[in-house]
């Protein structure tokens, strides 16, 4: 899911928020589902949904990932009872810690014998390798990009008109794109070499080639989906009234989600390229700017 338990914190104390999911981590999820389509409906014409929803897991740092993977830290408390093996993750201090040395003998926590990995809801992301391909850079030989879970190296340098052969085209709408997405099926390997699948390396959360702390999330976004869904959740605990602060903040997300549909507010998602459902609809002709 895209959101965590923590994120709700800055809104709504943890026991209320019990109270009106019943403690029922499939009811919240329904819930955030639903205003995960609410959000979806507003925002698929110009940003990039795919990219920005996905899934904030806990980590795990026995299973690889892909760039821009969201993760957070949790773990199970230490037991002074229990053994460990090595890569063990446990929550010691509110502080999650991966065993770094096997306890074959229950002891008290040592923290010799652990490696911190930072406090309890820590978030990291998996970073780019390279920069994310974007339709309106210039690219030169042997430039590296990443685009759609793979890295490509660039074989036809973009290609960059004249005022002359701009003129041809007579309208804009009739410019071609000067780049070609890595990944067309028909040129795209005429333009890029295809250098694999990335995969970021299990157990690499600390190595900053692969992870950064920091959430890649966009806040406001967060904030709009909590919003919705504590509304929806409210409606659904039972003959419960829905206070007029979650009615109100409801309507602030919708008309916040409304004016970024219509362009009057720009969103920190990703554009979808090329760029769409601006408030701009023709093209215009082509101005020669040598004509007196």
């Amino acid at each position: 899911m895209y959101l965590i338990a923590n994120d709700y914190r800055k809104t709504i104390q943890d026991q209320n928020l019990a109270q009106i999911t019943q403690s029922s981590l499939a009811i919240r999820q329904d819930a955030e589902m639903t205003a995960l389509d609410e959000c979806i409906s507003y925002l698929t014409q110009k940003y990039d949904v795919l990219a920005e929803f996905t899934d904030t897991n806990v980590y795990d740092p026995t299973i690889t990932h892909g760039a821009a993977d969201r993760v957070y830290l949790d773990a199970p408390a230490y037991l002074p009872s229990s053994t460990y093996a090595i890569g063990a993750l446990t929550l010691n201090g509110g502080n999650v810690y991966i065993c770094s040395t096997a306890i074959t003998v229950p002891e008290a926590f040592n923290a010799a014998h652990w490696t911190l990995l930072g406090a309890q809801n820590s978030i990291f992301y998996a970073v780019f390798p390279y920069p994310v391909f974007d339709l309106t850079q210039v690219y030169a030989v042997g430039d590296k990009v990443f685009w759609h879970g793979h890295t490509y190296s660039c074989i036809q340098a973009t290609v960059i008109f004249d005022h002359d052969t701009y003129l041809q085209f007579a309208n804009t709408n009739n410019v071609p794109l000067s780049n070609i997405f890595p990944d067309d099926t028909v040129n795209g390997s005429k333009n890029w070499t295809d250098l694999g699948a990335y995969v970021v390396p299990a157990g690499s959360l600390l190595n900053a080639t692969y992870f950064k702390a920091g959430d890649n999330r966009s806040k406001k976004i967060v904030k709009t989906m909590v919003d919705i869904s504590l509304f929806y959740l409210h409606q659904a605990a039972g003959s419960r009234v829905v206070p007029d602060s979650r009615h109100a903040a409801y309507l602030q997300a919708i008309r916040w989600l409304e004016m970024t549909a219509e362009g009057k507010i720009t969103s920190s998602v990703t554009r979808i390229q090329p760029q769409s459902g601006s408030s701009i609809l023709y093209g215009s002709n082509i101005k020669n700017v040598n004509g007196y």
